[in-house]
């Protein structure tokens, strides 16, 4: 009897063995980590509105996660076009709005092998006050008839020359005029100042994600900017170096998945940048790369 009642429990306690590898396998202990997704567009991650012009280069939105994903999916809502990847995608916005302003949404789901489902959602208005023909009109005329203002300071600049022809009474006055190269000085060293302020706005745009776009409010051109005050400001140079092997690596990246529009828009900003460092700094590698770039983007066509 004894010897029956300890198979019966050996063969109990097995079995309780069995099942707790069994719930284990399909009911995972939750972790106290839960999943996160993270929206960044370029060039501003902040949510508001956006003005047609600003993007009208296109938008790119890449997803930052953290932790592993089996699956992803997008949901767009919106004027224009969305082209979503695995990793990312590119906004396009219209030509024209129906309206004078428009809401854009952006959401993405995300799955990890345990259900878990993590979401997030970027939104922001889309608004035209640069869509209309008229303000491309106005652009060229004030280029023609503010043409003359440069003139007088080429005028400014003779009337040193004219100084000399009467040095033959008033030599005197000339000489102390002539002392005037001081404001020529001071520039210098505002300048060699202001290469570090440009790095350090260069960083700050670099926080918001604005890497070579909008115009006049990127990093790139603040590192142009400080090298061409002190071309040999490191931090300058590295930043450049950066951005472009940050853009090679997202276009390799998107053209190995065939993703080819994604890779043609990123592929088109290194292209700027990389032309710049090899004219700046004549970088055969980089000369290199750009070529074997160029080359795939013609095979894209």
């Amino acid at each position: 009897m004894i010897f029956h009642l300890n198979i019966l429990w050996s063969f109990c306690q097995r079995s309780l063995l069995i099942l707790c590898c069994v719930m284990w396998l399909y009911y995972p202990p939750q972790s106290a980590a839960q999943p996160v997704v993270e929206l960044i567009m370029e060039p501003a991650a902040q949510e508001g509105t956006l003005s047609v012009e600003r993007i009208r280069g296109g938008v790119n939105v890449f997803l930052n996660i953290t932790g592993n994903w089996k699956q992803l999916s997008w949901q767009f809502q919106g004027p224009g076009r969305f082209s979503a990847t695995e990793f990312g995608g590119v906004y396009l916005p219209p030509d024209a709005l129906p309206t004078d302003a428009a809401p854009v949404s952006i959401a993405v789901t995300a799955i990890d092998p345990q259900g878990r489902k993590a979401t997030d959602t970027l939104e922001f208005t889309l608004a035209q006050p640069f869509l209309s023909p008229t303000p491309a009109e106005p652009t060229p005329t004030p280029a023609a008839t503010y043409t003359p203002p440069p003139t007088p300071t080429a005028t400014m600049t003779p009337l040193a020359t004219p100084t000399p022809e009467p040095t033959a009474t008033p030599s005197p006055t000339p000489l102390p005029l002539t002392p005037a190269p001081t404001p020529t000085l001071a520039p210098v060293p505002q300048d060699a100042l202001s290469a570090e302020s440009h790095v350090k706005k260069a960083a700050e745009y670099l926080e918001k994600r604005q890497y070579t776009t909008p115009q006049g409010q990127n990093a790139f051109e603040e590192y142009q900017a400080a090298l061409s005050i002190e071309p040999d400001n490191n931090a300058a140079r590295k930043g450049v170096y950066d951005l472009a092997r940050k853009y090679k690596y997202w276009g390799d990246d998107e053209y190995q998945k065939q993703n080819f529009q994604n890779a043609k828009n990123i592929y088109q900003r290194y292209i700027v940048v990389a032309e710049y460092l090899v004219s700046a700094f004549d970088d055969d590698a980089m000369r290199k790369n750009l070529e074997e770039v160029q080359v795939r983007l013609k095979g894209m066509e």
